[in-house]
């Protein structure tokens, strides 16, 4: 991603589809499908677990990663701008991946900063974690008669000792030196110094990588399938506004299918290998120790940062191991949080172009002003209680947004704007019919799981607010609020724009009709132009070889397309889809 790669149109674009592929390879390659995705499958019957999961990535996941992508490469445009193009009326639904994305960058990089703390603490001659130190122990590291394994349960045989010895060495230099953590959940305690110089340099390395702009990146059996079913949507990134914005600088010629394909195989790949390499490091670990698995197995990021430290101590050249694993969590880790800082750059870029360009004068401030922001809010993340609030930021920015965003994004996109007008704006770009079941699945597949997987979120929800503590649990219930309150907003100001001199159900219709003009109408309004005149296509040309319109098209165009859409039936928007 270089300057001299840049084009000179006003909007990037990615200089190969390769560098295209590789960005959003990155984006679903998190440090989540180490420290998350082995224990889903443990705890959920295994390997048993992945026969629904793989189903729900070919049967929903799959297409919608593959609507999403077409929808990027269609509009050009952010989430933002892109879903209000096809559905006025849910405008809201964007700009709620954009604050999600957001608040998901604050917190998420403050993992990085642990990463970055273990990184280098992998070069000192003997591992830290390994040995006991007044530093971050205030009692004896040696448990003689009890210890503590990771499931919470205490066991008082002998065989245990030596594993509970190492366990609670790793443990202790984690929460006491690492994250310094206050023994009050419900006290920040203060900002730990050692960590917010981490948190600045991660923010560094991340602006690094974009100020170049985009191409710098490159327990029931129905719970069971619930789950299946939102491990899909994460491992290829769907909801979070990600796979709009990346395909939204790609060429509109691309072979979205082949995009779509070489993204899904390849994140259920990694999320398979993740999960291989995590259960062979808990099978190692129990051996060498002498313990039944099930007393090693850990969720969540003390999996990545305990369980995985506590085995290099163990194992020979344990500072290489520990140096490779840490360095490749970086590299992971910054991925990801490119794509999250891309997304909210691209969708201010695209919103207030011009008056950015007035204030800002160079492209590379843009990003310096929302990587500093984002610092500012993530802040609280590495502060002494700060990593109390990581559990409930995690399901309340992750999940429970994630569940509306989807089930109204495909209300928008597939049912309103209409999944074969889709399909067939696909195959006038392309030269390629689409694929006919992706139509399908969009109409008679995706709806029933995705509609389930709303309510399960719900749920889910209200049973965390049973046993979460105080400040905590409405820290993430106000993140959600922020993130899912643009939603009702656009939905009333959509209304009350277009209800001028109009009965309600007149507004309606208006909000609920695209201001998005398929490809072939504004091709017709530029070659009958005068500016066409004696320049018009041959009768043998190929619709590739017209041009390319990048900008918006006049007002006219737009209102008379609306105005056609919304005196067509369904019927005949079906029938000319395929």
């Amino acid at each position: 991603m270089s300057s001299s790669a840049m084009t000179a149109s006003a909007r990037d674009s990615w200089s190969s589809r390769t560098e295209f592929l590789l960005a959003c390879l990155g984006s679903g390659m998190g440090i989540r499908s180490l420290y998350a995705f082995p224990y889903i499958c443990y705890s959920h019957g295994g390997a048993s677990f992945l026969v629904p999961y793989l189903i729900m990535v070919s049967l929903c996941a799959q297409p919608l990663l593959y609507m999403e992508i077409a929808v990027g490469q269609l509009t050009r445009a952010g989430p933002v701008q892109a879903i209000g193009m096809l559905c006025p009326l849910l405008k809201g639904v964007g700009m709620a991946m954009v604050m999600t994305c957001f608040f998901t960058s604050s917190y998420h990089i403050a993992m990085l900063t642990w990463t970055l703390h273990y990184f280098f603490a992998s070069f000192k001659s003997s591992l830290p974690w390994s040995v006991c130190d007044e530093r971050w122990s205030d009692s004896p590291c040696v448990v003689m008669s009890t210890t503590v394994n990771f499931t919470g349960e205490q066991t008082t045989s002998s065989e245990f000792q030596g594993y509970g010895e190492s366990e609670k060495k790793s443990t202790k230099y984690f929460t006491e030196y690492v994250l310094q953590k206050s023994s009050n959940e419900s006290d920040l305690g203060g900002l730990n110094a050692a960590l917010v110089g981490y948190l600045f340099l991660a923010w560094i390395l991340c602006y690094l990588c974009l100020f170049k702009g985009v191409r710098s990146i490159g327990k029931t059996a129905l719970q069971t399938w619930l789950v299946a079913t939102r491990e899909a949507f994460y491992c290829v990134g769907i909801a979070s506004g990600i796979m709009i914005t990346f395909p939204s600088y790609a060429d509109k010629r691309n072979r979205i299918s082949v995009s779509t394909l070489i993204i899904t195989v390849t994140n259920v790949c990694t999320n398979l290998l993740a999960g291989c390499v995590i259960s062979a490091a808990t099978g190692a670990l129990a051996s060498i120790v002498n313990v039944p698995i099930a007393h090693v197995v850990n969720h969540g990021y003390n999996a990545v940062f305990v369980m995985m430290p506590s085995l290099f101590s163990k194992l020979p050249m344990s500072n290489l191991w520990a140096v490779l694993f840490f360095l490749s969590l970086i590299c992971l880790q910054i991925n990801y949080q490119l794509s999250l800082v891309q997304v909210v750059v691209t969708t201010i870029s695209d919103q207030f172009r011009g008056k950015i360009t007035a204030v800002l004068k160079r492209r590379e401030l843009m990003p310096l002003v929302v990587c500093a922001v984002t610092f500012l809010f993530g802040l609280i993340h590495v502060s002494r209680g700060g990593t109390s609030t990581l559990n409930f930021v995690d399901y309340y920015l992750v999940y429970l947004p994630s569940y509306i965003i989807i089930y109204l994004e495909v209300l928008a996109i597939c049912f309103i704007f209409g999944g074969n007008r889709l399909a067939r704006e696909i195959s006038f770009l392309s030269g390629h019919r689409s694929y006919f079941h992706y139509t399908k699945m969009w109409a008679f597949v995706v709806p029933l799981p995705v509609t389930c997987y709303m309510w399960y979120g719900l749920v889910e929800g209200l049973r965390w607010a049973n046993w979460a503590t105080p400040w905590p649990y409405h820290f993430g219930i106000l993140l959600s609020i922020l993130c899912l309150i643009s939603i009702p907003i656009g939905v009333l100001h959509e209304l009350y724009k277009n209800g001028q001199g109009r009965s309600f159900c007149s507004a309606f219709m208006v909000s609920v009709t695209p201001t998005f003009v398929p490809e072939h109408v504004k091709r017709k309004q530029w070659v009958d132009s005068r500016e066409w005149i004696g320049r018009e296509p041959t009768g043998d040309q190929h619709n590739d070889e017209l041009p390319l319109v990048e900008t918006n098209p006049p007002r006219s165009t737009v209102d008379g397309y609306r105005r056609n859409s919304r005196n067509s039936t369904s019927k005949d928007v079906d029938q000319s889809a395929l």
